[in-house]
């Protein structure tokens, strides 16, 4: 995937959270994460930041899961990288 098509689809799935329901642009940043890390990470503190409610939820759960999302990409990566999983 070159670099412009990384940065279009994350502008892409980031523009989703204003417009489309929450699970388009979770499963769109689940699908970005191979190539962009970063990306369920962002979506989540986006989702977090926009939608957030303090007194619905104690922990906000976009922020939490998107890092798990970026750690379990980040760990992927590097073994692809090494050539474990082939």
């Amino acid at each position: 995937m070159s670099v412009t098509a990384r940065g279009l689809s994350l502008a892409a799935t980031l523009l989703a959270v204003f417009v489309l329901p929450w699970v388009i642009p979770a499963l769109a940043s689940l699908a970005l994460a191979l190539w962009v890390p970063l990306a369920p990470l962002s979506t989540g503190l986006l989702f977090d930041a926009l939608y957030y409610a303090p007194h619905a939820a104690r922990i906000p759960w976009g922020t939490v899961l998107g890092l798990s999302v970026t750690i379990l990409a980040y760990l992927v990566r590097g073994r692809l990288a090494a050539g474990i999983i082939a």
